[in-house]
């Protein structure tokens, strides 16, 4: 195996290095931010669907509880 010998770096060298890896850093987090942006448009969009179904589901229900106590009232009038 080879020695890994740290090389030294310039001051120059070293600050080119750390805005490399600052701007690299600025692009995954902005990359991170719009990803998450993007996740909570699609959840919201999500949500409104599954609370448009569930409104229609519980009208559903509401009409089948009447026809029960219709279909009741009629048995219970014979």
């Amino acid at each position: 195996r080879k020695s890994r010998a740290k090389k030294q770096l310039s001051a120059q060298q070293e600050y080119e290095k750390r805005q490399r890896f600052l701007e690299r850093n600025r692009q995954a987090a902005s990359k991170c931010r719009e990803r998450k942006k993007n996740w909570i448009t699609e959840q919201d969009k999500k949500m409104k669907q599954e609370q448009a179904k569930n409104a229609k589901l519980k009208a559903e229900c509401d009409v089948l509880h009447q026809e029960v106590h219709n279909i009741l009232y009629i048995l219970y009038q014979h």
